[in-house]
């Protein structure tokens, strides 16, 4: 293209060069600068452009010769960028050859004075042929749009799909300067660059959301030992070292206030060595376990890469810790057991070498140290074994070749041998899941004996079971397998097959099978439990009569076989006689009661009479009717009185001990305060000790426990001992009650006197009904004897016991026990 007329020489002016040319460089500086930003390289081009027009035109204006305007068209043309300068108008007045590349499809008629307007019109009709109508209309919009306006920058797309950053900017005359930067390898990079920043985020957001997803804690720091980052577990593990944990904090400071103690004692040594005041390099340490004041353990193990970052993994292992130690104890248990245990055992790996013993062993098998080595062959221990254990070592080879096919087949098996020496050693072979084996080896020397003996011992039995009286037979579910001769003759058989094989029912009366049965089936299933005894049932013989039997049927083992053992005793003779002794203990029993009817009506019949001869001498006693006369009469009357009370007491006594031992006395049982009966019973009695000189003493305890009891009858009881206590002690003695709660709950009520005391002898008379120690016609003591025996049946009543000692000469101590459950205390009453 021609010069535009800028750019004539105008020699009439004269102007200076220099200033052309100084022109020429600025707009050769600002082209360079595009390179760099092309904001600047827009408005350097425009404002060089602008100052050579203003020079150019303004009056007086400076031209260059012909010489620099060439150089500075020259510089246009070499410009990176395209040109366009257009005039007030929009019409264009010059564009350099990057301008007509860009725009390769109207280059033909990019000639001065055509119309921009009408230029990109005519590049839109040329490049729309099979393109896309609206994409091109949308870029011939926007590129009329960009011309409206005076100055800016836009980006427009080229139908070739290149993109063009337009810049513009007006001149002083009305016309504009156009610059067309083509960045499209520059937006591309940028794409580039914005998605690779994208990658990073969202590999730095993965990264962390890894870290976070870790179940231990993590920690990573640079290799300047900054801190960097940590997941939120190793927070929280480490939660008094907030403030700490943040980029740039030295991993000397975090181990300062670290809560593990390794930690601060790693910190308190590199401070120590470090005699400068700068930040403290951490060593790699190995990986180490440590416990926590909470009682934790945590496992720390440092990562160090290639360019010093290190990554610190924080692992809580406190239940692994514990289950690591309660496995180590287990296996030291297991250990000492396998140690410690009386029988020989050895373990062989799949490849049938030795791979562990214990002492016993070595001890058992007597083998040498050379052999007992990890990876031993097991043949070689065998064939040790087999040249020391057999007489004809020509056995040695086919025993060898046995052993190695029972390993072969991976089977369990068991055998015994006799070591020199004479021991039994009983071998066990057992298959392991990995196809190794374990061998156990058990001395049964001692077994062996037993066996022996239990052999002899059986022998003996069966001796001991054909000459006993009693019949003994053996059944498998009912079936006999064996009886003895016994048997053979209680059943009154001929020949052992008219026992052995049949059914033990056989031999059983009809009506009692369902029975014996029901037992029966009661100690087979009990093996080896106690003798069941079955009483009293009728056998019959094979001829058919019947006999009484008395039947021990038990569960034991013979011939390793679990049968059941019956012992049958003939006990005809014996039920005949506990039938007679049953029917002479029935005609007691009646007389007994017969007895006991004909006193209680005796009693009821005497006691109506008495009553009357008793009332009728109180009358005469006390003379209500009048004097009586003579003195002697008021004195038979008071004989009267007394003999008819004491008839009376005697007949009440005979009619309470007649119920007792009936068993129709009835107990109307009450919570009874055992103070007050004592103290009642003292004041009944009081006048006869005074009479006798004989001290009594309540000697029970103000808190003393209640019982629950008929207070009648322990008051009845209470009076026949302090009565019989009074009678017995002379004149001076003492008469105490005592009251004592022993070590399993039971209360002791007991009198003690120091009256003339019992012979052991005697004792039991004294409890006896009627009876009297001193029985002669000129006995010192008067009584019936009843007072102690129904005293007895009375406390007996209440579920207790009447107990006596005595020593003749010192006195006699007379208790009644009851049991625990009748003592109520008195907070409890």
């Amino acid at each position: 293209m021609p010069l535009p007329r800028i750019f004539r020489l105008n020699r009439r002016q004269g102007r200076p060069r220099k200033l052309a040319l100084l022109l020429a460089v600025a707009g050769i500086a600002a082209v360079s600068a595009y390179f760099h930003d092309p904001l600047l390289c827009a408005a350097g081009t425009l404002l060089a452009a602008a100052l050579g027009y203003y020079l150019a035109f303004r009056p007086g204006g400076i031209l260059p010769d012909a010489a620099i305007a060439t150089d500075i068209c020259d510089s246009f043309e070499k410009h990176p960028d395209g040109l366009m300068i257009l005039d007030q108008d929009d019409r264009l007045r010059y564009c350099n050859n990057r301008a007509r590349e860009i725009y390769a499809g109207v280059a033909d008629i990019m000639v001065p004075g055509i119309g921009m307007h009408e230029l990109i019109d005519q590049a839109a009709e040329r490049h729309g042929r099979g393109a896309d109508r609206e994409t091109l209309e949308t870029a011939r919009r926007a590129h009329h749009e960009f011309l409206d306006r005076p100055e800016g920058r836009m980006d427009l797309t080229t139908t070739d799909g290149l993109t063009i950053q337009w810049s513009t900017r007006r001149l002083g005359n009305g016309g504009r300067i156009l610059l067309f930067h083509d960045v499209t390898q520059a937006r591309a990079h940028a794409a580039a660059l914005e998605e690779s920043r994208a990658r990073g985020d969202q590999l730095h957001e993965q990264l962390v959301e890894a870290i976070e997803s870790f179940p231990d804690g993590f920690a990573l720091f640079d290799r300047d030992d900054r801190f960097v980052l940590c997941n939120r577990k190793f927070k929280r593990e480490h939660a008094s070292l907030a403030p700490l944990l943040t980029p740039g904090t030295q991993r000397s400071e975090i181990l300062r206030h670290s809560k593990f103690e390794s930690e601060r004692r790693l910190w308190r040594q590199l401070a120590a060595a470090n005699r400068k005041d700068e930040p403290i390099a951490v060593p790699a340490r190995a990986p180490f376990v440590e416990q926590t004041v909470d009682g934790r353990w945590f496992s720390m193990n440092e990562f160090r890469s290639g360019n010093g970052i290190v990554a610190v993994l924080e692992s809580d292992v406190t239940d692994s810790k514990r289950q690591t130690d309660e496995l180590a104890g287990q296996t030291a248990l297991l250990q000492a057991v396998f140690d410690s245990v009386d029988q020989a055992f050895a373990v062989s790996d799949k490849e049938l070498r030795l791979a562990g013993w214990n002492p016993k062993y070595q001890e058992l098998l007597e083998l040498p140290d050379s052999l007992l080595r990890i990876g031993t062959p097991l043949t070689e221990i065998f064939r040790w074994l087999a040249a020391r254990r057999l007489e004809d070592q020509s056995r040695i080879e086919p025993e060898l070749q046995r052993f190695r096919l029972r390993l072969r087949h991976g089977k369990a098996h068991r055998s015994d041998f006799k070591m020199p020496g004479g021991r039994s050693i009983r071998a066990q072979q057992t298959p392991l899941p990995d196809g190794g084996f374990v061998f156990s080896y058990l001395d049964v020397t001692e077994q062996r004996r037993e066996a022996d003996l239990l052999r002899e011992s059986e022998v003996r039995y069966r001796q001991m079971v054909e000459n006993s009286p009693d019949a003994i037979l053996l059944h498998d579910d009912g079936r006999i397998v064996y009886a003895n001769r016994a048997t053979i003759s209680m059943v009154a058989a001929s020949d052992p097959a008219e026992v052995v094989g049949h059914h033990i029912f056989e031999f059983f009366q009809e009506e009692e099978r369902d029975k014996l049965a029901e037992r029966s089936r009661l100690v087979e299933i009990k093996l080896d439990s106690k003798p069941m005894v079955l009483h009293d049932f009728r056998l019959v013989k094979v001829d058919g009569a019947f006999f009484n039997a008395e039947i021990e049927a038990t569960r034991v083992h013979f011939t390793d076989q679990p049968l059941t053992q019956v012992v049958v005793r003939d006990i005809t003779e014996r039920k005949s006689y506990e039938d007679t002794l049953r029917a002479a203990k029935e005609q007691a029993e009646l007389a007994n009661r017969t007895k006991n009817e004909f006193l209680a009506n005796m009693s009821h019949e005497l006691r109506t009479p008495l009553n009357a001869i008793i009332g009728f001498s109180q009358i005469i006693q006390g003379q209500m009717f009048g004097p009586v006369g003579s003195a002697k009469y008021l004195e038979y009357a008071d004989d009267i009185y007394e003999s008819g009370s004491h008839l009376l007491s005697l007949i009440n006594d005979i009619l309470d001990l007649s119920k007792a031992e009936s068993g129709k006395q009835e107990l109307r049982e009450a919570t009874v305060d055992v103070g007050n009966a004592v103290g009642g019973c003292f004041r009944l009695v009081k006048e006869r000790a005074a009479e006798g000189g004989v001290t009594l003493n309540n000697k029970l305890a103000a808190d003393f426990p209640r019982l629950y009891a008929d207070e009648r009858l322990i008051r009845q009881v209470l009076i026949n001992l302090l009565t019989n206590a009074i009678k017995f002690t002379p004149a001076g003695g003492n008469v105490d009650v005592v009251g004592t709660i022993l070590g399993d709950g039971t209360m002791s009520i007991a009198v003690v006197d120091s009256g003339i005391g019992i012979a052991e002898k005697d004792i039991p008379r004294a409890l006896s009904a009627f009876t009297q120690i001193d029985s002669s016609f000129n006995r010192k003591y008067e009584g019936t004897g009843l007072g102690l025996p129904l005293s007895r049946r009375l406390v007996e009543l209440h579920r207790g016991t009447l107990t006596i000692e005595s020593t003749v000469g010192i006195g006699t101590t007379v208790a009644m026990l009851f049991p625990s459950e009748r003592v109520r205390s008195r907070i409890a009453a």
